[in-house]
C-alpha cells in the first residue's frame, strides 16, 4: 500500500503484468504521457469515462456506460452516438464518397427551406430545393424526372432515354410559353395532346 505520493522521474516506468515484457506500461518522458498496451488486451471502465482539462471547464470526449459517445471541438459538442445513429452539429467534410445503402433523409431542422447543394470552386452552382408548397419530385436511375401533386398523382414525367416529356392530366392550367431563340416561342392553353 502507498500512503503517499510515488514519484516518478522521466522515463521511469510503472509497469505491470510480466516482469520482463510488461503488459502494461505508464510513463512520462519529460515531453510527452504515454499508456503502453503490450499486447490485444481491452480495457475496462466500470462506469463514465470524461475526458477534460485540469481546470475541469472544457469537455473533450465522454463515453458515457450504455449511451453515448460525445466528441468535442473548444468545449462545442460535435458528434454524438444516439440509440439509432449519430448525431452531428455542424458542416462535415468528406475527403471521399459517401455511400448510404438505404434512403438518404434531409431534415431541415430550424425554418426555411432545406435544399441539396451541389458546388463548384467558385460561382457555379446547382442545387434541388424543397420550397414547402406540397408537391415533390423524384430523380430515378432509369432517366427520368417525376413531377408530382400534393396528392402523390404524377403530373409530368420527363424521360431521358426516349426524350419525351409527359403530362398525366391537363398540361397547362393557363399558359405555358417556351422560348429557343428569338423566333421560337410556344404559347398555348388546355390540353397539348399529341404535341408534346
Amino acid at each position: 500500500r502507498a500512503y503517499k505520493d510515488i514519484h516518478f522521474q522521466d522515463n521511469i516506468k510503472a509497469t505491470f503484468g510480466d516482469a520482463t515484457t510488461p503488459d502494461l506500461e505508464i510513463y512520462h518522458d519529460g515531453t510527452n504521457d504515454y499508456i503502453v498496451s503490450n499486447g490485444t488486451y481491452n480495457i475496462f471502465e466500470a462506469n463514465n469515462h470524461i475526458f477534460r482539462n485540469l481546470a475541469s471547464n472544457e469537455d473533450y470526449a465522454k463515453f458515457i456506460g450504455n449511451g453515448a459517445v460525445e466528441l468535442y471541438y473548444n468545449n462545442s459538442k460535435k458528434f454524438e452516438t444516439t440509440s439509432t445513429g449519430v448525431a452531428v452539429t455542424g458542416d462535415g467534410t468528406f475527403s471521399g464518397n459517401v455511400a448510404v445503402t438505404n434512403i438518404l433523409h434531409i431534415e431541415q431542422v430550424a425554418t426555411g427551406s432545406p435544399y441539396i447543394d451541389w458546388r463548384q470552386a467558385g460561382a457555379q452552382r446547382a442545387y434541388i430545393q424543397y420550397v414547402n408548397t406540397g408537391d415533390d419530385f423524384n430523380i430515378s436511375s432509369d432517366g427520368k424526372i417525376t413531377f408530382k401533386t400534393s396528392g402523390e398523382s404524377i403530373a409530368l414525367t420527363l424521360a431521358a432515354t426516349t426524350q419525351n416529356a409527359t403530362f398525366t392530366t391537363q398540361a397547362f392550367a393557363t399558359t405555358a410559353t417556351s422560348s429557343g431563340d428569338a423566333s421560337s416561342t410556344l404559347t398555348t392553353k388546355g390540353y397539348v395532346d399529341g404535341l408534346i
